[in-house]
């Protein structure tokens, strides 16, 4: 199955039955992985080797992310209090985002129009955005959406929390009393 409808090969990375990672080995009964998400980062099985039958195939979708070649849409989520200035907080880190995809936007332009023409597919984001979710009367999660270079996604997370962070930890509300000096 796998050999037939080329899911992945070796060198991609992918997403099955909550195993994500990059695909290192394969052969008629198994595929071999090494692990790397923000998940397995945190519990710290980031570079675990995986294998996983190759039986999952056929009753678990696999995401591919590497299919399209060498940009992926990354999300950044950023949890605010509701009272937060959230109109400062999306600014730094559209801010920010703008910064890194300007370091790559050439590459990024011309990865583009090959996929319009050789997939026919439409143009993907090229620009930073963030949506914003409002998950509890207490917070909201930004989510900056950003193209990012497949093996960069991490650093550039780091580079934009990072400069988020500078900004000030809490932002306060535009408006609100501030305290006097």
């Amino acid at each position: 199955y796998r050999t037939s409808t080329n899911a992945y090969a070796i060198g991609d990375r992918i997403e099955i039955s909550g195993l994500k990672g990059q695909v290192v080995d394969t052969d008629m009964l198994s595929t071999t992985l090494i692990e790397s998400n923000q998940a397995t980062a945190l519990k710290g099985t980031v570079g675990r080797v995986v294998t996983f039958p190759n039986s999952l195939l056929l009753t678990q979708p696999v995401c591919n992310e590497s299919m399209l070649g060498r940009f992926v849409i990354h999300t950044v989520h950023v949890n605010i209090r509701r009272d937060d200035d959230w109109q400062a907080a999306e600014a730094t880190l559209l801010a920010a985002a703008r910064e890194e995809v300007g370091s790559y936007s050439k590459e990024l332009v011309k990865h583009a129009r090959e996929l319009q023409r050789t997939h026919g597919l439409g143009a993907p984001a090229l620009v930073p955005r963030v949506r914003m979710v409002l998950t509890s009367h207490k917070e909201i999660e930004l989510h900056l959406q950003l193209p990012t270079p497949i093996n960069e996604r991490v650093n550039v997370e780091q580079r934009i929390l990072r400069v988020y962070l500078a900004s000030g930890k809490r932002l306060p509300c535009a408006g609100a009393a501030q305290p006097e000096e």
